[in-house]
């Protein structure tokens, strides 16, 4: 690493590559995702300070496809997929039955 690579936390990665950090992690262990540095190697896994090389990142997201997805979902396609039985498929509610009065006595 030369002096002049810019390192970013964790919130600027989210926020640069618009994944959640789960996915990131996940990424990570299954070697999809460019490791990070941990810049304070003697804490504890979960108090941990990590950051990654800007560049590193950059060419992870150049590296990412561009374009459409093959098949993309619009708002339609996933209605489609998605839509409510049809008025003839639902169950047909009868009307409840009539309570009997009730007589009062005198």
């Amino acid at each position: 690493m030369t002096a002049h690579q810019q390192l970013i936390r964790r919130k600027h990665v989210i926020a640069r590559v618009g994944l959640c950090w789960t996915t990131i992690k996940s990424m990570i262990d299954t070697g999809q995702f460019p490791p990070p540095l941990i810049l304070t190697p003697h804490a504890s896994k979960f108090a941990q300070k990590i950051a990654w090389v800007a560049s590193d990142i950059d060419e992870w997201i150049a590296s990412r496809p561009r374009g459409r997805p093959s098949s993309p979902v619009t708002r339609r396609t996933a209605l489609a997929v998605n839509k409510p039985p049809s008025r003839s498929s639902r169950p047909t509610l009868l009307p409840r039955a009539k309570r009997p009065q009730s007589v009062k006595s005198s």
